[in-house]
């Protein structure tokens, strides 16, 4: 994904905490800025720049929904640019019907230790948080959720 912003032109960084993947994206991506940071802690100062789109693959199913909320809030107050939006692509189901038949479907590969998205569930809970989101079901088992403030950041 990287790679067809950086052909469109963008200015592209990548933020992991893991010094491994940063090596390869290093090898696979050069041009891209690349940061090492644990985005559950503070935010670091180098990534508080303004970005105009934060997009965000396979790494929110790690947190439970009230985690993913505080970190989104996060990213958006001190990482976003005014007019900016959140792209988060993940494993995800429409809703709690279509998750747990997926469950069930995929019982022996299923991460119980995972917090997959459920699309109508996250709209509401990020729509309770002040936020306009809209989820996409793009393949079976993943969404694309598109998120941006509604309400003004805490830097207002």
């Amino acid at each position: 994904m990287a790679r067809l912003f950086l052909d469109a032109g963008c200015q592209v960084w990548g933020v992991d905490v893991s010094t491994k993947m940063l090596a390869q994206a290093r090898q696979r991506l050069p041009g891209v800025r690349l940061v090492r940071a644990d985005l559950t802690r503070r935010l670091p100062e180098e990534v508080r720049v303004g970005f105009d789109r934060i997009v965000s693959t396979y790494f929110f199913h790690e947190f439970p929904m009230t985690e993913k909320v505080a970190l989104i809030t996060r990213l958006t107050d001190h990482a976003l640019n005014p007019g900016g939006f959140l792209v988060v692509g993940d494993v995800g189901f429409p809703d709690r019907k279509a998750f747990e038949l997926a469950r069930e479907h995929w019982a022996r590969e299923w991460d119980e230790e995972a917090f997959y998205w459920v699309g109508d569930e996250a709209v509401r809970a990020l729509e309770q948080a002040g936020f306009d989101a809209v989820y996409t079901q793009v393949t079976v088992s993943a969404g694309v959720l598109v998120i941006r403030p509604g309400r003004p950041s805490a830097s207002d």
